[in-house]
């Protein structure tokens, strides 16, 4: 009996012994592997400096971005024309929106009811210029046609009635207009060819086609194929032609065409001599006008000649 519990506690130590033995081993093992582990996944200073720069690419890619999306954001209009009482403009992307008094139809949305919100006129996205008048509104698309809409009691539409229309109309099928310009009732343009168009209202002679009678139509303005810049004011209308030369037409009641007098002209009148005139604008009561030199003039209201 003796003998066998020795026996029996010589292998309850061994077994102890064995794992003692086991359990060191294991946990050298596992301190080795842990180790080797950290060592394995440790980043190398070029990774960490390849992390770094591709961080920093990411945000400035992140804020270019962000700046470019504010930027089409501000830059979503591209033109915009005020009325008396209707504002129209274009988008970036080609369409055509307007917004106001709606009476006579002048903005183009198939009703005559006042919008006071911009409302997009049609689906087309192809319209490039845009002019508006008192109560009416005329329009170029990419294609060089020609469109008016809006009050038509003196033609100033140009379609061959005095009709009003609530939807952009189509003038004629010519595809060459380049530049258009309107005042209370009468518009101006430009063609390709350089040449000069008018109709509307014609009391004051702002059409300049030598009479005071008003044009349903576009009429062209004697036979020159030099003309560059258009204007009109109210109830006139001032141009420039491509040798630098001033013209101007239609009321003079304020001394607004220049010409040291204040009698209305009914035909295109040189203003002066000089030919380095490159810019135009004119409210219908005065002028203001640009040199090459940069220096600013103006007349008409007050001042009855060119002041410098």
């Amino acid at each position: 009996m003796m003998n066998k519990m020795k026996w029996l506690r010589y292998a309850v130590c061994a077994l102890f012994v064995v794992f003692v033995s086991l359990s060191i081993d294991g946990y050298n093992s596992l301190w080795a592997k842990n180790d080797n582990s950290n060592s394995g996944s440790s980043v190398t200073k070029e990774e960490k400096k390849e992390a770094k720069e591709a961080k920093k690419e990411a945000k400035e890619e992140a804020k270019e971005a962000k700046k470019e999306a504010k930027k089409e954001e501000v830059i979503v209009w591209s033109q915009i024309a005020a009325g008396d009482t209707h504002t129209v403009a274009l988008k970036m992307d080609g369409t055509l929106w307007a917004w106001g008094s709606n009476i006579y139809g002048q903005l183009g949305d198939g009703t005559f009811t006042d919008t006071n919100t911009p409302t997009k006129i049609g689906t087309d996205t192809n319209w490039s210029a845009i002019a508006v008048g008192m109560s009416h509104t005329v329009a170029l698309k990419t294609d060089g046609t020609l469109w008016a809409w809006g009050s038509n009691l003196y033609g100033q539409l140009g379609d061959g009635t005095y009709t009003d229309k609530n939807t952009p109309n189509h003038i004629g099928t010519d595809t060459n207009w380049s530049a258009i310009a309107a005042g209370w009732s009468h518009t101006i343009a430009l063609k390709t060819s350089k040449t000069l168009w008018a109709w509307g209202q014609n009391y004051n002679g702002q059409l300049g086609d030598g009479t005071n009678i008003c044009q349903n139509t576009p009429t062209q303005i004697g036979t020159d194929t030099d003309w560059s810049v258009i204007a009109v004011g109210g109830y006139n209308t001032i141009a420039l032609k491509t040798d630098g030369t001033l013209w101007a037409w239609g009321s003079n009641l304020y001394g607004q065409l220049g010409d040291g007098t204040y009698v209305d002209k009914n035909i295109p009148t040189q203003i002066g001599t000089d030919t380095n005139w490159t810019t135009i604008s004119t409210d219908g009561y005065s002028i203001t006008a640009l040199q090459t030199d940069g220096t600013p003039w103006t007349w008409g209201a007050i001042i009855m000649q060119p002041f410098k």
